[in-house]
């Protein structure tokens, strides 16, 4: 982040002007159904939905780029337009890859909420705590309490979708790196990775173990 913090930026600034432009039009959109505009609120309404869909494709567009700069050190215009030519080529499998981990982590997530719900519920009934002798507080707290850890866990695993997406990124870069190491011998226990996904982590893992050890520098 030390080193590709203006990237960073730079892409996070388009959305917010995507954003700006959004919240103008729907200022727009209410003072126009406010006044009983219909016809002009009906076209503010129809470009707010655009602006949506494109702050959307923004934001999908830009979880890639960001891998690219993560990975090889890039400015982000260099990145958008390696993010361009793949999705061009490989649109399709980055929608079926975000498809099947998306749905798995929001699964997990909504299965820890459940269970947490599960164990609040298990613990006013156990504990029957005095405020709640009318059982009046078993649905907030449930519902509480369900939200709460569904939130936390979906952020947690944040991680591991962004480090698939990293993982498709560099695939993707050299698809014929991970079958040309299917004839080395695979240590039991042991992760292996292709040869050539690796070497793209070098440089950022140095860049990282650097920043790390001038930040432990400077707070000694």
């Amino acid at each position: 982040m030390t080193y590709c913090f203006g990237s960073i930026c730079f892409g996070s600034l388009i959305v917010s002007l995507i954003q700006l432009l959004k919240a103008g039009v729907q200022i727009l959109k209410n003072d126009a159904f406010g006044q009983g505009d219909v016809c002009a609120g009906c076209g503010f309404l129809i470009l707010d939905f655009i602006i949506g869909l494109l702050e959307w494709l923004v934001r999908y567009f830009n979880h890639y780029a960001y891998c690219y700069v993560a990975l090889y050190g890039k400015n982000y215009i260099r990145s958008a337009k390696d993010t361009f030519d793949l999705i061009r080529f490989k649109g399709m499998d980055a929608l079926i890859n975000d498809c099947f981990i998306n749905t798995s982590l929001n699964i997990w997530s909504m299965f820890a909420g459940y269970v947490c719900a599960l164990l609040s519920y298990l613990y006013l009934r156990l504990t029957k705590p005095g405020y709640n002798s009318d059982g009046q507080y078993y649905a907030p707290v449930i519902a509480f309490a369900f939200l709460i850890s569904g939130q936390i866990t979906r952020i947690a695993l944040t991680v591991i979708e962004s480090g698939v997406s990293t993982f498709f990124v560099a695939l993707a870069q050299r698809p014929r790196s991970f079958p040309n190491d299917k004839q080395r011998p695979v240590r039991r226990g042991v992760p292996q990775l292709p040869t050539g996904v690796a070497e793209d982590y070098v440089r950022p893992l140095e860049l990282i173990y650097r920043g790390y050890w001038k930040v432990s520098l400077l707070w000694v």
